[in-house]
């Protein structure tokens, strides 16, 4: 929205009134979709009246592509590609290379959503968001059995290839297992 603003006169009529907050103060908030010169009638009394133009000029909207999301093992990188400005700006700013640069590293340790602030050459912003999914296997907790117990092991996530090492003891070296 744009501030426009007249002054000294008691009544205020502006045409046309298409995207203006209110045509009939001195200082509407602007907001027309297209290119607009307004038209502001100033009256201070009877017959003493003024008229005065100002153009309200719209940049087109500013485009910001933050890439496709990526998934990474845990301790691993991934490149941000981000596009459509002259200037960037990443959130979160932590485990990131440079978060004012269009293509920073970043090494999460959980799942992460980056949102890069883009700023085209006019100035406008625009915002995109990218998911970093970081997998990570997680063992069940420690365990203590009597000699000749079994324990069943587990991992997270489930539905993923595994393979336990070392493998002797174990039932079956791939999946759940048994020692």
């Amino acid at each position: 929205m744009l501030f426009r603003s007249a002054s000294g006169g008691q009544s205020y009529s502006w045409t046309p009134s298409t995207g203006l907050s209110s045509d009939t103060i001195a200082n509407p908030l602007a907001s027309p979709a297209s290119n607009t010169e307004y038209i502001v009638t100033v009256s201070n009394g009877p017959g003493c009246d003024d008229v005065d133009t100002v153009l309200v000029t719209v940049l087109p909207a500013a485009i910001a592509d933050a890439g496709v999301d990526v998934s990474i093992c845990q301790g691993d990188t991934a490149q941000l590609n981000a596009s459509g400005g002259i200037t960037y700006s990443w959130s979160p700013a932590t485990d990131i290379d440079d978060p004012t640069i269009p293509n920073p590293q970043v090494w999460p340790n959980l799942p992460t959503v980056y949102v890069v602030t883009v700023t085209d050459e006019n100035g406008c912003h625009a915002t995109d968001s990218v998911f970093i999914d970081v997998f990570a296997a997680v063992a069940t907790g420690d365990t203590t059995l009597c000699f000749g117990d079994t324990a069943q092991l587990g991992v997270s996530p489930t539905g993923v290839s595994i393979a336990w090492y070392p493998s002797a003891y174990l039932s079956d070296k791939i999946g759940r297992a048994h020692v």
